[in-house]
């Protein structure tokens, strides 16, 4: 379930890189030959996140890219004027494919701190 909190800005950042990666199979599709069967959409898996307490905190990192860079420390400054960052370790990762909803929290900076949430789903 998604919290209340979670932004219009994320949301359509999430859209826009959805949109985005789906641009090369939407081309393949527009170059079909008439009368032969076209192949089925692939699905798209996308990181989806709420950020509690958010004051232009955003993650938008992709699948393939939060898989290559485990463990390792992502911002979530966004337009905030400080910035946060989560660590995404290799449990949380297997969790988000199993499909879990992982909840985070991120580093302490001036006086506070978000949990997010992050969920995968596919589109």
């Amino acid at each position: 379930m998604l919290h209340k909190n979670f932004s219009r800005r994320g949301l359509l950042q999430t859209m826009a890189l959805t949109a985005a990666a789906m641009l090369p199979a939407v081309a393949l599709a527009q170059t079909a030959v008439p009368g032969q069967p076209q192949c089925p959409q692939p699905k798209v898996k996308v990181i989806v996140s709420e950020i509690s307490n958010n004051h232009g905190h955003a993650f938008t990192v992709s699948l393939s890219d939060l898989v290559k860079s485990a463990n390792t420390g992502f911002s979530i400054q966004g337009t905030s004027g400080h910035p946060h960052a989560i660590s995404v370790d290799n449990n949380a990762i297997v969790a988000l494919m199993q499909g879990q909803v992982v909840t985070l929290n991120s580093t302490l900076v001036a006086g506070h701190a978000h949990q997010v949430v992050l969920k995968l789903i596919e589109q």
